[in-house]
């Protein structure tokens, strides 16, 4: 399973802007807290499902 959050730092336009692979890639780190929280529901809902 793959989430694909945007990470692009404000201000910069995401179709001009570096790969995650380049040297260049600036991140925006508030969309990690946002990809942590969104991976944490589904765990929580899954586990609720079948556990």
């Amino acid at each position: 399973m793959f989430f694909f959050v945007g990470a692009t730092a404000p201000g910069i336009d995401p179709t001009k802007t570096y790969s995650n692979h380049s040297p260049k890639f600036m991140v925006d780190e508030d969309a990690l807290l946002l990809g942590l929280r969104a991976l944490t529901h589904v765990t929580c809902d899954y586990l609720e499902a079948n556990g």
